[in-house]
C-alpha cells in the first residue's frame, strides 16, 4: 500500500491552475480519494502521470481505517516527573471527513509560525511534529494524536492543548480533502445554510446561530482581541498597496524592482500570518476565534496572488494581465467595505476570463493572479457562527 506522499513527489511544485487546487498534499490526497484525475493537472510528465496511475492501480493509503471518535478524547494521568502531568488526546476528524486529521503542510506551517510555541520541530514526511509550551513537552501527529509530557499541572496541560487546537484549526483536513485554509480560501462545499465542517471542528457549542448582518471585518474590529485583528489587515493593505504598484511596473513593462518587492511581500506576509495565529489563540469565544481562519485564507490567497505577479512570463498581453489583477483589487475591496453583492458579479467575469486565458495564454500565474482574487471575493459571504 502506498502513501499520499508517493503522489505529492510525482506532480509539480507549482499551482496547476486550470485544475482548481494547489499543488501540495490537497491535490496529492484528492487524487488518492478518486475526487480528481491526475491528468486535470496539466504540466504533470507523462512519465508521471503513468507512474500516478500506476500507484492508484496498486493502492493508495488515504487515512486511518479505524473510525476516530467524534470528540476531542482527553486523558490526564501524573507524569514519571513528580509534580508533573501527563495529557493524551485523539483529535477527531471533522463531521464526514476520511482522511488523518491534520494536512501535514500546514501542521508544520502553523507550528512554526506560533509564538507561543518553541523549539518547533516538523517532519513534513511524517506528520509529525515535536514543540514546547511554557516547560510542556508536546508530541503532535497528523492522525491527531496529541501526547504532552511534563506539564506543571493539569491547568497548563488545557491550557496548552487549547493552544494546540486553535494554532492547528486551519490545518485541519475537511471532507471536501482541503486543509481548513484552503477550503475556505477557495469555497467550502457546505450549503450556504451550514456552517462549514472546518469551522464547526473548533467549536465547542453544538448548537449555534449564524450571524447576520455584520462582516468579518466589521466583526473583527469589536472584539477585545481587535488590535490583532486589525494588525493583521494593516500589514495586507500594505501588501495589497505593494501589488498594485507591481502590477503597474509590469504593465509598464519596467518590473525591474521584482526581486525586492518579493522580500518584502514575504515579510509582510510572515507577520500578518503569525499576528493572525496570536489572535486566534488568544481571542476567548471559539465563535470569534474563527475570524482568525479568515484572515489566514485571506492571506493565503494574497500570497499566491503576489507569486503569480513576481513569476509572471514577459510579453504578456497587457490587457490579461490587467484584468487579472482587477479581481484581486476589485475582491479586496469589497472584502474591506463587506460588499456581497460582487461575488455573482466576478464569478460570471472569471468564467469568461478562463476562456479567453485557455486561447491567449498559457502563463499559469495568469490564472492564479484571477482565481486567488476572485476566491477572496467568496471570504465575505462565508457563515460564520454569532
Amino acid at each position: 500500500m502506498h502513501g499520499i506522499m508517493e503522489i505529492f513527489r510525482l506532480l509539480p511544485q507549482f499551482d496547476c491552475g486550470a485544475c482548481g487546487n494547489p499543488v501540495c498534499i490537497t491535490l496529492s490526497r484528492r487524487i488518492a480519494a478518486g475526487w480528481q484525475k491526475p491528468k486535470d493537472c496539466r504540466y504533470v510528465s507523462n512519465t508521471n502521470l503513468s507512474r500516478i496511475y500506476e500507484l492508484l492501480d496498486e493502492g493508495i493509503d488515504i487515512g486511518p481505517k479505524e473510525d476516530i471518535p467524534n470528540g476531542h478524547i482527553i486523558e490526564i494521568q501524573p507524569c514519571a516527573h513528580y509534580g508533573k502531568v501527563t495529557l493524551e488526546a485523539q483529535l477527531s476528524r471533522p463531521k464526514d471527513s476520511i482522511f488523518d486529521v491534520f494536512d501535514s503542510c500546514e501542521l508544520c506551517t502553523s507550528l512554526g509560525n506560533a509564538g507561543l510555541l518553541k523549539n518547533v520541530k516538523c517532519s513534513l514526511e511524517l506528520g509529525y511534529s515535536l514543540a514546547e509550551y511554557r516547560e510542556t513537552r508536546i508530541h503532535l501527529s497528523k492522525s491527531g494524536k496529541v501526547v504532552m509530557r511534563q506539564a506543571q499541572d493539569r491547568t497548563i496541560a488545557m491550557e496548552a492543548m487549547e493552544v494546540i487546537k486553535r494554532c492547528l484549526w486551519g490545518a485541519v483536513v475537511c471532507p471536501c480533502g482541503n486543509p481548513a485554509v484552503e477550503c475556505l480560501a477557495y469555497g467550502c462545499t457546505a450549503r450556504q445554510t451550514e456552517l462549514c465542517h472546518c469551522l464547526a471542528w473548533g467549536l465547542t457549542t453544538k448548537t449555534f446561530e449564524f450571524e447576520s448582518g455584520m462582516t468579518p471585518l466589521s466583526r473583527g474590529k469589536n472584539l477585545e482581541t481587535a488590535k490583532l485583528f486589525i494588525a493583521s489587515m494593516k500589514e495586507l493593505d500594505q501588501l495589497v498597496e505593494i501589488l498594485k504598484r507591481l502590477s503597474n511596473m509590469i504593465l509598464k513593462n519596467s518590473p525591474g524592482e521584482k526581486k525586492v518587492e518579493g522580500e518584502q511581500i514575504r515579510e509582510i506576509l510572515t507577520n500578518a500570518s503569525r499576528i493572525a495565529i496570536e489572535f486566534m489563540i488568544t481571542t476567548k469565544r471559539d465563535e470569534d476565534a474563527a475570524l482568525g481562519l479568515i484572515l489566514h485564507a485571506l492571506i493565503r490567497c494574497l500570497g499566491r496572488i503576489s507569486d503569480g505577479l513576481i513569476d509572471l512570463q514577459d510579453e504578456l498581453d497587457p490587457n490579461l494581465i490587467q484584468q487579472a489583477t482587477e479581481f484581486v483589487f476589485k475582491s479586496y475591496r469589497a472584502f474591506k467595505t463587506g460588499d456581497k453583492t460582487i461575488l455573482n458579479i466576478l464569478g460570471e467575469k472569471l468564467n469568461k476570463y478562463k476562456t479567453q486565458w485557455n486561447e491567449q495564454s498559457g502563463d499559469v500565474n495568469l490564472i492564479k493572479i484571477a482565481t486567488n482574487g476572485y476566491s477572496i471575493s467568496r471570504l465575505t459571504s462565508i457563515m460564520l457562527p454569532k
